[in-house]
């Protein structure tokens, strides 16, 4: 079973109000979850959480995002990736195996 995630990403980014993403139950098979949002100049602000449960929403205020620059075309991104991992240890050899899901939208950031 792999991670998933049910919810609605926004289409626009307000650095001036902050931002809500609800994760709660639209979060499932998670052992973890990142919310990221990537202005168009590759500058990025993420989040980290349990996944088991998620949190009911991922929140950045207004000072978490007052370092993004302005996108008008839509070339900014938003991203929530649920995942799990496992570290088994095969013939003396530690590896790390994950699962995620990646729900990701293109964003206008004001």
């Amino acid at each position: 079973i792999f991670p998933d995630f049910d919810g609605t990403l926004p289409t626009e980014v307000d650095r001036a109000k902050g931002l809500d993403i609800t994760l709660g139950s639209n979060i499932s098979g998670a052992d973890s979850v990142y919310v990221v949002i990537i202005d168009k100049e590759g500058k990025i602000v993420q989040k980290a959480y349990s996944g088991n449960p998620a949190p009911a929403k991922a929140t950045f205020t207004a000072s978490d995002l007052s370092g993004l620059s302005a996108v008008t075309d839509n070339a900014a991104y938003v991203e929530v990736v649920p995942f799990t991992y496992k570290t088994p240890t095969i013939s003396g050899k530690q590896y790390v195996f994950i699962k995620e899901y990646a729900a990701v939208t293109a964003v206008n950031i004001k």
